[in-house]
């Protein structure tokens, strides 16, 4: 900010500008913020400008006039909805779910079934040999087989 104020002076008939703090007193009667202490000392007449990163709050704009700021900062205040009621351990755990629609954790669900169906029904204990598409492979064979 002080850069863009001393372009400012530059091209304007300003000719001497001193740099300084804010004041003891204001430090004083307003020891929470700097820059409200800054803006108080301008309000109070003992400096003629104050320049930084303000943000234009009310009790700055009831102590002095502020210019239109140069830049906008976006600021994003989360707070909690009104109504809401602290989460259990419970809840906690069904935020896991969260992430998709309840069709497709039934649909993720029913794959799992469908695949351990099949698995169970492709192999059994005996070993390769004994799953059923081999079994039908080698049907196949012997039908080819007797066919020539």
């Amino acid at each position: 900010q002080i850069d863009y104020f001393d372009t400012v002076r530059e091209i304007s008939n300003i000719k001497t500008v001193t740099y300084t703090h804010r004041s003891i007193g204001s430090g004083k009667k307003i020891p929470n913020s700097k820059w409200t202490s800054a803006a108080y000392d301008v309000g109070a007449g003992i400096s003629c400008i104050a320049v930084s990163n303000f943000w234009i709050t009310t009790e700055r704009l009831n102590m002095t006039m502020m210019t239109v700021p140069i830049t906008i900062e976006k600021l994003h205040l989360f707070i909690r909805k009104p109504g809401f009621k602290p989460e259990t351990y419970f809840d906690n755990l069904l935020k896991v779910f969260l992430p998709f629609d309840s069709e497709l954790w039934y649909f993720i669900l029913f794959l799992i079934v469908l695949i351990s169906i099949l698995g169970i029904f492709f192999a059994n204990e005996r070993g390769s040999e004994q799953i059923i598409w081999r079994k039908i492979q080698r049907l196949k064979r012997e039908k080819v087989s007797t066919l020539h």
